[in-house]
């Protein structure tokens, strides 16, 4: 099939609603983000030896193939940053390397890892939803709030001090309540970074696909895999209630991401709203200059000076990105259309 790039597509276009939410009540934390800021250009540094030591860079000229992928997957969703790409098995979180997955690490300056898994076992469609996927936390400003959760095994000297000894006096309740909130937003994440693979690789069988091999079906197994069989599991684990609906939240509080039939029963039901196709039908049509005069969220053309759209009232945020022009929506982190970091969600 032929893929488009989705010219000025911007995140908040497709942000999962839960995404937003818990990302506003850990921005609610006092001190957080300055603070760890600071400590994660440390850990920062530290990915980038451990990664440029132990795992193999992706470049257009080593491993060209997958390059030319990771290049498409940001064409496809309008990123125009390219992060670097490393295959390893430096995972943390003890994350077997033979596991299909992948991560993006970093706050200032993030690269994607791919387990050399994805890349043994994936199809160069699905490579492209994973690395889209991963393309699509950078473009979010995803990074650094993962970063976050990746470094928790330290919270308990930073919490004391981003509280300001508060912590020390309220002991574990606090230490386990900025945790929560972190990995609750964690999982979130994932439903638009979900989406944003999607957009890259625009195809739904590929992006279920991805969901089922990410639960751990063996390779043997891949030429069985049923995507209908599969969402018709996922819709019934959705319409569990009472007891297991209580079980279904008590088995994810430790998780930083969500189940897979979960992540593909949400992919479905966003396509099925209709916005994954208005998404399409906005982006993927006219030139640059044409869209940059598209409000964003019905697809009316604006006409000059107009700034806000008449037909629905959508009128975006003051000021444009000061290195290429881009008129902002006003809640991004980064550029839409150049990748330059606005400011940090």
């Amino acid at each position: 099939m032929t893929r488009k790039q989705l010219l000025m597509l911007n995140p908040t276009e497709y942000e999962h609603k839960f995404d937003k939410t818990a990302l506003n009540t850990v921005k609610k934390i006092p001190g957080l983000k300055g603070f760890v800021r600071g400590e994660l250009r440390q850990q920062e540094r530290l990915n980038k030896v451990i990664n440029t030591g132990s795992s193999v860079k992706v470049t257009p000229t080593h491993f060209s193939e997958i390059h030319d992928i990771l290049k498409e997957a940001c064409a496809n969703i309008h990123l125009n940053y390219i992060p670097e790409m490393y295959i390893g098995s430096s995972w943390m979180g003890g994350v077997s390397g033979w596991e299909v997955n992948a991560c993006t690490l970093g706050s200032d300056n993030p690269l994607i890892l791919l387990s050399p898994g994805s890349v043994e076992y994936l199809t160069p469609e699905e490579l492209l939803c994973v690395i889209g996927h991963e393309a699509g936390h950078i473009k979010s400003g995803h990074h650094l709030y993962h970063s976050m959760v990746g470094t928790i095994s330290s919270w308990g000297s930073i919490i004391t001090k981003i509280t300001f000894g508060l912590g020390e006096f309220m002991g574990n309740s606090l230490d386990e309540s900025i945790q929560y909130a972190l990995k609750y937003w964690s999982r979130m994440s994932e439903f638009t970074a979900d989406r944003a693979g999607l957009l890259a690789c625009q195809d739904l069988d590929v992006a279920i696909n991805v969901e089922m091999k990410l639960c751990g079906v063996p390779p043997k197994l891949y030429d069985d895999m049923d995507k209908d069989e599969f969402i018709k599991q996922a819709k019934e684990f959705e319409n569990f209630k009472d007891m297991n609906s209580m079980y279904k939240e008590m088995v994810n509080l430790d998780l930083d991401h969500p189940w897979g039939v979960i992540r593909a029963f949400e992919l479905l039901k966003w396509t099925e709203s209709g916005k994954y196709k208005q998404i399409m039908d906005i982006h993927s049509k006219g030139k640059l200059e044409e869209l940059q005069r598209t409000c964003m969220k019905c697809g009316t053309k604006l006409k000059e000076g107009e700034t806000f759209c008449g037909e629905c009232g959508f009128k975006p945020g003051s000021g444009t990105c000061s290195k290429c022009g881009t008129l902002l929506i006003g809640e991004e982190a980064f550029c839409g259309v150049c990748g330059k970091k606005l400011w940090i969600r």
